[in-house]
């Protein structure tokens, strides 16, 4: 089964609509705001909101190591941030992802 597919299959069974957390704390990853757009080829395109958090935080170290499992190194990610999208080139390396930021709105 592709990773999206399980991923998605994983997330529905947990909580099959999920609740965006207004309240959560900025700058905390949430797994429940990352979705799969498209996979093809072991490679991925996901799409993530987090309008608490700045662009900055997203691209910060260790922001998205609670979706290292998940994540495959390479995958692109769309953000929308607080203060602006970005898109994202995620690498993962021994649990850690690394986020480097390819375009971001202005």
């Amino acid at each position: 089964m592709a990773p999206c597919e399980d991923f998605r299959f994983s997330f529905r069974a947990a909580e099959p609509f999920p609740e965006f957390h207004r309240d959560r704390m900025a700058m905390t990853f949430s797994l429940e705001t990352l979705g799969c757009l498209a996979y093809a080829n072991g490679f991925s395109v996901w799409i993530y909101n987090c309008d608490d958090d700045p662009r900055s935080a997203v691209i910060s170290p260790d922001y998205w190591n609670d979706a290292a499992a998940t994540i495959a190194h390479g995958d692109l990610c769309i953000v929308g941030a607080k203060d602006g999208a970005t898109i994202l080139r995620l690498s993962v390396t021994d649990g850690k992802v690394t986020a480097s930021e390819m375009v971001r709105s202005v």
